[in-house]
């Protein structure tokens, strides 16, 4: 028994890291901003990133040592010049695809300020003469070069006796951990218990699941064992009596409780119980009082299936062999 528990255990793991990996790829692979989504229109580039940092959304998604970072949307200059237009000292050429910083000229392309603490790099395609970061940029030819610098020591651009164009500028964040990920917090996340915070309700999702729990258990545990009790007893019934009218009669009430929706009985029960009659609260939940309607309708909604289901089991039982051999020693039909 033992060696069969620990078998069922280690067939477990590959189970749960399989429903693990397919679901985070099934919420990231959508190309969603799920931070602009969140926050709505209105926002800085900033509080989008500061969202981001807080759910772990600006890590690489599997494995990586460089992340993106919204201080520097990646600019392509072969669809235009992008933020670089609200520069009047860096202009765009529309034949070449390039932005060309004037000399004298000094530019900051970040949103706002990166941490000082982390590091960062510069990726950039360019020709002409001019400072990134403090460090010189010096080429006759296009050149692309990385620069990697810490947040505090950013600079932007600066030009002194030349002209600076670019092609193209990228920035990324340095990962110190490449294993410091999306999945990984992810993984982490679970870990700890620690479902997220609802963006709805403003709460911890554990939370809002331990606060459910006790209204959703007293509603379902009445439903199931009234229903179950319910059931069988009148499955016995039909299956006892087999073809005779009392079978007939409870297979037609079952199969019309089948044919109609849940939310016609809830809405029935409300309407005609609660609301013309009075014998039950219209809606609420202050005590078991507010339960008796719910259940009354879970119970019977579920009703026609359960019947139909028991009744089928019963009288399969009753051809088995055991029955047959109780019946020829003289045990009598209701026994």
């Amino acid at each position: 028994m033992l060696k069969y528990i620990l078998k069922r255990t280690l067939q477990m793991v590959p189970t749960v890291v399989g429903v693990v990996l397919l679901t985070f790829v099934l919420f990231n692979i959508v190309p969603n901003d799920l931070a602009a989504i969140a926050l709505g229109k209105n926002v800085t580039l900033e509080m989008l990133e500061d969202f981001d940092a807080q759910r772990g959304l600006n890590k690489p998604l599997f494995f990586g040592t460089k992340a993106k970072t919204r201080a520097y949307v990646d600019q392509r200059f072969s669809e235009g010049a992008g933020r670089w237009r609200n520069w009047s000292n860096a202009v765009y050429s529309a034949e070449t695809k390039t932005v060309v910083i004037q000399s004298g000229s000094e530019i900051n392309p970040l949103a706002f300020d990166l941490d000082d603490d982390l590091n960062f790099e510069w990726k950039i395609t360019f020709r002409g003469n001019g400072l990134l970061a403090g460090q010189e940029l010096d080429s006759e030819a296009w050149k692309s070069t990385s620069i990697r610098f810490q947040g505090a020591d950013m600079q932007g651009f600066q030009t002194l006796g030349e002209n600076l164009e670019i092609k193209a500028l990228r920035l990324r964040r340095i990962q110190n951990n490449p294993f410091d990920s999306q999945l990984m917090f992810y993984i982490r996340q679970l870990a700890r218990g620690d479902l997220g915070d609802s963006e709805f309700f403003k709460q911890p999702v554990a939370k809002l699941l331990v606060d459910g729990v006790l209204p959703s258990l007293s509603l379902t545990v009445p439903i199931f064992f009234i229903g179950v009790v319910v059931s069988v007893s009148l499955s016995l019934i039909c299956a006892f009596f087999r073809n005779q009218f009392i079978d007939r009669f409870l297979v037609v009430i079952a199969v019309a409780l089948m044919s109609i929706n849940y939310l016609i009985y809830i809405v029935a029960g409300q309407y005609l119980l609660a609301y013309k009659q009075g014998w039950f609260p219209v809606w609420g939940y202050e005590s078991a009082k507010y339960l008796a309607l719910p259940v009354l309708i879970g119970v019977v909604s579920g009703l026609g299936s359960n019947i139909r289901f028991y009744r089928t089991i019963m009288l399969d039982e009753m051809y088995k062999d055991y029955v047959r051999t109780a019946f020829a020693k003289g045990v009598s039909k209701p026994r």
